[in-house]
């Protein structure tokens, strides 16, 4: 049922609660979706993904090398100055240093570009000093426009739900804007957040179309988004009403937190049909009280722990429980990550006021009842 992995040749056991998967595919993030499709069936107590890839194109290890490099490049969430990549007959190593865990795992994987046949990533070490301030002060040097739309377009063509089509992407002043026919909208969605993780990227402007060749009835779309709620393991305890009118599903009902909720809406993009998702769905989170002293303890603990944040440059002030942030974030994805900081702290609300390093502004206001787009985006994200 997901748009994506429908087209692949895929045999399914399962045993006891647990599930094999065999076939060929023609990438590692083909085999890796597969698995994820898989994990989210209720019922699923252990996956083994024996799927095959096939490791079709010829590449030489220096074309290899150059990808790579270019991946880790433009990825925002990875510094890759104390990164070393050697290549010999498709085999990756890396070694080197990284600033958190979490950058780490995005390194590896960016890694599984065309022709990788495996990865070795013992030698790359987690030293927080990486993240000091004297290499987290370095300029901001703009990319330019052309740059950005090859690694947007580069980006596209390692993502199994955006690759198959014709995207097309142009750059203003680091403005991006997308264009085009998908047939999903988890394509369109993950489009857009594929090109939100290019580096020099200011912001993103989505005008993907959600086409099919043969339109489905609302009713047959209204049923499968249904089914696909009921079957998610993390969501199948929840009670929900669906509608769909002219697409677009409409999703109502309670659950216990704003990742549940969209979660869900996750679940209703991937079906086949839906083109837009209006999430109506509520949160029931009742606000813990604490006092003002303990929230700000909290905040700027969750800042000064976090990979995608120099709490250095941000101050925190409360005020019933009601957060600001002031200072400076390199870019939109530390500022949102800053964001989601004073909510794990327990902040009530959140009032963002960042400057960027590009010389624009961030002000925004977050109301812990209200899920607001970049809110949203920053848990879509991790």
């Amino acid at each position: 049922m997901d748009p994506a992995a429908d087209s692949y040749e895929i045999s399914v056991s399962v045993e006891n609660g647990i599930a094999t998967l065999t076939g060929t595919v023609e990438s590692r993030a083909e085999k890796q979706l597969a698995g994820r499709v898989a994990k989210a069936v209720k019922g699923i107590k252990e996956l083994k993904n024996e799927i095959r890839v096939n490791y079709t194109p010829n590449r030489s290890d220096e074309e290899i090398k150059r990808d790579i490099e270019g991946r880790l490049k433009w990825d925002v969430y990875v510094d890759d100055i104390l990164i070393d990549v050697s290549v010999t007959d498709g085999k990756v190593v890396l070694s080197g240093i990284v600033g958190s865990a979490a950058e780490k795992t995005q390194a590896i994987q960016d890694i599984w570009v065309a022709g990788v046949r495996s990865v070795d990533a013992t030698g790359l070490e987690v030293k927080w000093w990486t993240r000091d301030e004297m290499r987290k002060k370095q300029p901001f040097v703009p990319k330019p426009d052309e740059e950005i739309k090859t690694a947007v377009e580069d980006a596209f063509l390692y993502d199994p739900r955006v690759a198959s089509f014709k995207v097309d992407v142009d750059v203003d002043m680091g403005l991006v804007t997308l264009s085009g026919v998908v047939d999903s909208l988890i394509a369109k969605r993950s489009a857009e957040m594929d090109a939100h993780h290019t580096a020099g990227v200011q912001w993103v402007e989505n005008r993907l179309k959600v086409r099919l060749a043969e339109p489905r009835p609302d009713d047959r779309i209204e049923e499968d988004v249904r089914n696909a709620l009921q079957r998610n393991s993390l969501l199948d305890r929840y009670k929900f009403t669906v509608s769909v009118m002219n697409q677009t599903a409409y999703l109502y009902g309670t659950v216990d937190s704003i990742f549940e909720k969209i979660l869900a809406k996750d679940v209703a993009s991937r079906v086949v049909g839906v083109t837009e998702v209006a999430n109506y769905i509520t949160v029931s989170h009742v606000w813990e009280w604490k006092s003002d002293a303990e929230i700000k303890a909290n905040v700027e603990s969750e800042l000064f722990w976090s990979p995608y944040v120099d709490s250095e440059d941000i101050t925190v002030k409360v005020t019933d429980g009601d957060v600001t942030l002031e200072g400076v974030a390199t870019d939109w994805a530390e500022a949102d990550a800053a964001v989601g900081n004073a909510f794990e702290g327990g902040a009530r609300s959140v009032r963002a006021r960042l400057d960027l390093a590009d010389g624009s502004e961030y002000t925004r206001y977050y109301a812990h009842d209200y899920e607001y787009y970049r809110y949203e985006h920053f848990y879509e994200t991790l």
